[in-house]
């Protein structure tokens, strides 16, 4: 993935931590999708219940990046949240930001660890409302140790999606948008000039 998109990907989603931790909570899992034209969209998780259906939605967010025949994806989530979500282990302790920037070749895993640090009153839903205290984060890691959600997550992002009379591309993509959406799904494509 181009540097430049990865810095921006990465500040966007910091910036995004910093938000929901002051509600009271962390982003869900997001899978960003990018082709060989640039970003197509996000797809950020659908409300789940522990256990197989969070690792059956988090599989399902593959769907957009089948549908766009992705070069590259990014992936972000919470260490401890898709743990929890997923009833299993988590593979490192404390809290962090994981990024996962990914291609059919490879994947370098990013870790941000950061510290909740407490914030003066109270999030909307009677939440504590945090603040990430960013710590020093680890190397990139090449080929880096993912979550089973995450793995299966990206094994389908490389499975191009066949759909019976869709030949183009944006028309794939809006297709599994519209399905993702039905799901519960929260996804936004991005606007391109070859669009139309």
């Amino acid at each position: 993935m181009d540097g430049r998109i990865w810095d921006g990907l990465v500040g966007s989603m910091r910036e995004s931590w910093v938000a929901a931790m002051a509600a009271g909570g962390v982003p869900p899992p997001m899978l960003m999708v990018v082709d060989g034209a640039g970003l197509v969209g996000y797809v950020q998780l659908r409300p789940v219940h522990v256990g197989s259906d969070a690792l059956t939605a988090i599989a399902e967010m593959s769907a957009l990046a089948a549908a766009a025949r992705a070069t590259d994806v990014a992936v972000f989530y919470e260490t401890q949240d898709i743990a929890i979500a997923c009833d299993l282990v988590p593979l490192h302790s404390g809290t962090a930001m994981v990024a996962v920037e990914a291609s059919p070749d490879g994947r370098v895993v990013h870790r941000f660890p950061y510290r909740e640090k407490v914030l003066p009153g109270q999030a909307p839903d009677g939440m504590i409302a945090t603040s990430p205290e960013w710590l020093a984060a680890p190397g990139p890691e090449p080929g880096g140790a993912l979550e089973p959600a995450i793995e299966c997550l990206l094994e389908f992002c490389w499975q191009p999606m066949e759909l019976p009379d869709v030949n183009s591309p944006r028309m794939r993509t809006d297709v599994a948008d519209a399905w993702l959406q039905h799901e519960g799904y929260r996804v936004r494509l991005v606007k391109r000039e070859d669009d139309g």
